[in-house]
């Protein structure tokens, strides 16, 4: 009988679900045979236990506030991420000069710090050899 080879393939784990759902609808008709009773309580509790997880699961409601507040929580991420960026990109662009102190005075011109490097360096008095021991020792 197809039936038992049903079952038999069942309780061996390679049963389709449509020979599942085959399975439970023999077993929930009044005209089961007698030597297949015995299945019929295991199958109508399989079949219960099918219709009551499918009419327990939550449909997902779409809730108007829910969906407003992530709006705004990603386009306030957004703008924090816009701000920061741009903050980066105006330090980077706004490189600070170079500079030198003289004499407690701050100097930005390089001409002029050279010059006066120059002439700090002439009024060491100082050979040239000496300065550049001086330098890489």
């Amino acid at each position: 009988m197809k039936i038992e080879d049903l079952l038999e393939r069942y309780f061996e784990g390679r049963t389709s679900c449509e020979e599942e759902k085959e399975l439970r609808r023999f077993f929930s008709e009044k005209n089961v045979p007698e030597h297949l009773e015995i299945y019929s309580s295991f199958f109508a509790s399989l079949d219960m236990e099918s219709k009551e997880f499918h009419r327990k699961q939550p449909r997902p409601k779409s809730n108007f506030k829910q969906r407003v507040m992530y709006s705004m929580i990603g386009i306030a991420a957004g703008l924090l991420l816009i701000i920061g960026v741009s903050q980066i990109f105006q330090n980077s662009q706004s490189v600070q000069q170079d500079y030198v102190i003289i004499n407690g005075k701050k100097y930005t011109d390089a001409k002029l710090v050279r010059e006066q490097a120059l002439d700090a360096f002439n009024d060491m008095k100082m050979s040239k050899e000496d300065m550049r021991e001086l330098m890489f020792e």
